[in-house]
């Protein structure tokens, strides 16, 4: 196993390699976080709730650091927000440098089948369906 990563980021690499690419931080946060409580998908993260929903700070300071490392690449695209400042949106991908560590299974069968559920689920959605779920399910309680 590659010495600098933990299994957690080399969990969320593995996420992202399925995904082939995650457009969206917040969208990140939130598919991870589901994975967690409603597949029980254990990647190692613990969520707090926050502005936009539960929201991991280690889990964002492992992508930054992945993003450092190479091991994961971000597209930014400026969007127009209807006359306010404009907004990034990031898209996340992984590199071949990322890909080349995942040199040995990180998730096992019924994993990989319910990170796939997870990208199924949500992948294609958009930022603010997966936000108006996360809220209404978990936030109001």
């Amino acid at each position: 196993m590659n010495s600098i990563l933990e299994m957690k980021q080399l969990k969320i690499l593995k996420f992202l390699e399925i995904a082939k690419k995650i457009e969206g931080k917040t969208k990140f946060q939130k598919m991870i976080f589901l994975g967690k409580k409603e597949y029980e998908l254990d990647v190692g993260y613990s969520f707090e709730k926050y502005n936009y929903g539960p929201y991991s700070e280690e889990l964002s300071r492992n992508l930054e650091s992945l993003i450092d490392l190479g091991f994961i690449a971000v597209k930014e695209e400026i969007f127009d927000t209807e006359g306010h400042f404009p907004g990034v949106k990031n898209t996340y991908f992984i590199t071949e440098r990322g890909e080349k560590v995942l040199d040995r299974e990180i998730f096992n069968e019924e994993e990989t089948t319910k990170v796939n559920k997870i990208l199924t689920r949500w992948n294609n959605k958009s930022y603010k369906e997966i936000i108006d779920y996360v809220y209404s399910k978990y936030m109001n309680k």
